[in-house]
């Protein structure tokens, strides 16, 4: 074989449109993919910032009382404050004071982009030559 035959550069051609269609037809799915993700996004994120608000708030609530607590340990004497009721004072407050409960880190995906490989099918510069030498 010398070149691809014209039979061969059919199938090619033929190959090349069924190619561009189905391009086509994977970036309009992820058009309508994204389309659809995105309320369902607004509405994971809405719920996340709501929920961690709410995480802030019962902490400053804990803050707020830990401070409370704190000014009645200052208040006692420093007999009480080494005794045992005073030392599970103490830590008692310093447990109000750091609250185990964080923030919720969701790593919420962007838009689906069409993948970079998806070649322009409607140029051809990209196929290998007919024939060799003909680079």
């Amino acid at each position: 074989m010398r070149s691809i035959s014209k039979s061969q550069q059919r199938d090619i051609y033929t190959a090349i449109d069924a190619c561009k269609e189905a391009a086509e037809a994977l970036e309009k799915a992820i058009d309508e993919f994204n389309a659809a993700v995105a309320p369902f996004r607004e509405k994971l994120e809405a719920a996340r910032d709501h929920y961690n608000e709410k995480v802030t708030d019962l902490r400053s609530v804990y803050g707020d009382i830990a401070g409370e607590a704190r000014s009645y340990y200052s208040e006692r004497s420093e007999r009480w404050q080494e005794s045992e009721a005073g030392q599970a004072y103490s830590e008692w407050v310093d447990r109000l004071d750091e609250i185990e409960l964080e923030e919720i880190e969701l790593e919420v995906p962007e838009e689906l982009e069409p993948p970079d490989a998806i070649p322009d099918f409607t140029d051809d510069s990209w196929l290998p030559p007919e024939a060799p030498g003909e680079f």
